[in-house]
């Protein structure tokens, strides 16, 4: 079913610059969506994401399947005078593998995920293949969360 073996790991850069919030609750995307899938999973709406000089915010909250890209991003940040960089590892344990269709106008794909009852995660790697991104930044390593991370799956991490 799957395109990607499932991390024992996500783990997500944080810094006070980020559009994702911290809350309570866990992390949340400072964009929330009530539309079908359609409307946000698309080409475009990835692209603007990855864009690092984009400043439309999106449902989107990046992570990383590797510790590795993580450190990298957080030492390239302090590196740029970011402010308040640290990293979370978020837990999988509770993920499955799933499908989530998304049916366009001409056509219907279905992106593979790993879900729970709370979240929903997909490899942009997947989405490039899937929806032809065409963007320059596309790394192995990043998956996209859509919308929420729940608290219960973030450790805070000294790296």
């Amino acid at each position: 079913m799957a395109c990607f073996q499932k991390p024992v790991n996500f783990y997500r850069v944080q810094s006070a610059n980020s559009y994702t919030i911290e809350t309570p609750d866990g992390f949340e995307s400072s964009t929330h969506y009530w539309m079908g899938y359609l409307h946000w999973i698309n080409a475009r709406t990835i692209r603007n994401h990855l864009d690092w000089y984009n400043r439309e915010s999106t449902a989107f909250i990046s992570v990383f399947s590797t510790q590795e890209s993580a450190a990298k991003r957080a030492k390239y940040l302090r590196s740029r005078g970011f402010q308040g960089v640290k990293v979370a590892k978020l837990s999988c344990d509770s993920l499955k593998e799933g499908i989530l269709s998304i049916q366009f106008q001409d056509s219907l794909i279905d992106l593979p995920v790993l879900e729970d009852a709370l979240t929903v995660f997909f490899p942009v790697s997947a989405a490039n293949r899937l929806l032809n991104l065409q963007h320059p930044m596309i790394m192995a390593e990043e998956w996209l969360a859509l919308d929420h991370i729940p608290r219960g799956m973030i450790t805070w991490m000294n790296i």
